[in-house]
């Protein structure tokens, strides 16, 4: 009987061992420093099997799904789209400046009695041959012009609005490809989690049949596999729906399952230091806020051109060139020129007028809106991106903190001075501890990405360039 104790206490002590280490997440840097450097933390992610509900997994890196992202995405088509549209429609603005070309030719019958311009009656019968080439020019000339300003500051607003879609992508794909990492570490920790319960339910089993454990630490350990078992399903589940989601924006098929490349978690720098008024000015300038402003000014010179449609003058000019005859073979010249400048006013164009007024405040009040909001967003993406970075070394000192009290309630338990209870808590603190950790390096790094984002300078290039050459 003794001899059987021993030989659990030994097994215990190697498992007392194995579970002071993370081996979920491999070799993790030590350091004992209060104050831990960020460029001292980070995190070996192993790759561990998965079951999942289809045989079909793709690995995948962060480049990869910035590239995919702007390939493939939906609204940055949209967008471009749209840009194609204002373009289309701005050169549609110019030409109404330029004169018309117009082009004819007919024949006609006629037979019967026909009144002179003296009004003389007579019976006649004739066929009239007709060819007409004109240039005409109709316009208001003010109003027109004003519109093809006003069309080309909509193409410019189209522009910009391309870019800021840009940004908004990267930073959405970001996100997205932040919580599948994020899934994967939180299921290894289950997974490793369920392991763990499972020895120490088999320890507790073997202790108390040696007459050397409590029943109840037994019974403790079966509750505790059991709802880590349950997690590990759940965990799986938030590995899936971030797979689906990133998949979605991606264009991918969603049945196939992601799996972050990228053997390492991190913090890393993405050369978002900014302070202050220097984020406040830069966000001033972003491409949503600078597409509002064109949009402004497009609707400002809609307003004047409605002005110079009510009160303008309107040009028409013509100058044509008819052949008439009654046989093709012998068809006269004649030739007419003409000159006009008159007014035209209307109900219709004072109400016309009325409305450009209103978009033209509206677009002013929009851009105001516009610029105060990127403004704060920045100042809201500054003071997040300084406290995800103050709550990485403090999660890492939890960490070790958690590791430290979860080989002692081990030790503790092995000598009889602790309870199963105290045991199953510290591995609940050290799991707690350990997915804090991934959670605060994947927040400090996209807090960087969403101040890139509300200042309006998010690039591909810088998103890449801590990532090139694998990690």
């Amino acid at each position: 009987m003794l001899r059987g104790s021993e030989r659990i206490g030994h097994g215990f002590g190697l498992w007392l061992g194995s579970l002071a280490i993370l081996s979920f997440l491999g070799a993790v840097d030590r350091a004992r420093a209060a104050n831990k450097e960020l460029s001292e933390i980070f995190i070996e992610v192993r790759p561990s099997a998965i079951e999942t509900r289809t045989a079909a997994t793709r690995e995948i890196a962060f480049i990869e799904v910035l590239e995919l992202a702007l390939d493939q995405n939906l609204d940055l088509k949209l967008a471009r789209a749209e840009e194609e549209i204002r373009r289309a429609r701005s050169q549609g603005a110019t030409f109404k400046l330029v004169p018309a070309l117009e082009f004819g030719a007919g024949t006609a019958q006629t037979d019967g009695r026909v009144q002179g311009s003296f009004g003389i009656l007579a019976d006649t019968r004739f066929d009239t041959k007709l060819a007409t080439a004109s240039v005409t020019y109709q316009v208001n000339l003010g109003a027109r012009i004003l519109d093809a300003l006003a069309a080309r500051k909509e193409l410019d607003a189209a522009v910009y609005g391309v870019l800021s879609t840009r940004q908004r992508l990267l930073l959405r794909v970001a996100e997205l490809y932040g919580n599948l990492g994020l899934a994967r570490v939180g299921y290894q920790i289950a997974q490793q989690r369920t392991q763990d319960s499972e020895e120490f339910f088999r320890i507790t089993s073997a202790r108390e049949r040696a007459g050397v454990g409590l029943g109840s630490d037994a019974a403790l350990a079966r509750v505790e596999l059991a709802t880590d078992r349950q997690d590990l399903v759940l965990a799986r589940e938030i590995w899936e729906t971030a797979s689906v989601r990133l998949a979605v924006v991606l264009r991918l098929d969603s049945a196939v399952f992601l799996i972050p490349a990228e053997n390492r978690l991190a913090p890393i720098d993405f050369e978002a230091a900014m302070r202050g008024q220097e984020a406040e000015q830069s966000a001033r300038q972003r491409p949503d806020v600078e597409a509002s402003r064109r949009r402004m000014e497009a609707a400002a010179r809609r307003f004047t051109a409605a002005w110079w449609d009510l009160a303008g003058p309107e040009l028409n000019a013509e100058l044509r060139e008819t052949y008439i005859g009654d046989r093709a073979d012998d068809t006269g010249d004649r030739r007419n020129a003409g000159l006009f400048v008159g007014w035209t006013l209307s109900l219709e164009k004072a109400a016309k007028l009325v409305e450009r007024r209103a978009e033209r405040k509206a677009a002013h009040l929009e851009a105001l809106r516009e610029e105060e909001r990127a403004a704060g967003e920045a100042r809201r993406a500054l003071h997040e991106m300084e406290a995800a970075r103050d709550r990485v070394p403090l999660a890492w000192d939890g960490l070790e903190a958690a590791q430290q009290n979860h080989r002692i309630s081990l030790a503790q338990f092995k000598s009889g001075t602790a309870l199963a209870l105290e045991v199953l808590d510290a591995s609940d603190r050290l799991a707690g501890a350990q997915l804090d950790l991934a959670r605060s390096i994947i927040d400090y790094n996209l807090s960087q990405v969403k101040l890139l984002a509300a200042t309006g300078v998010l690039q591909l290039d810088l998103l890449q360039r801590p990532h090139q050459g694998g990690s």
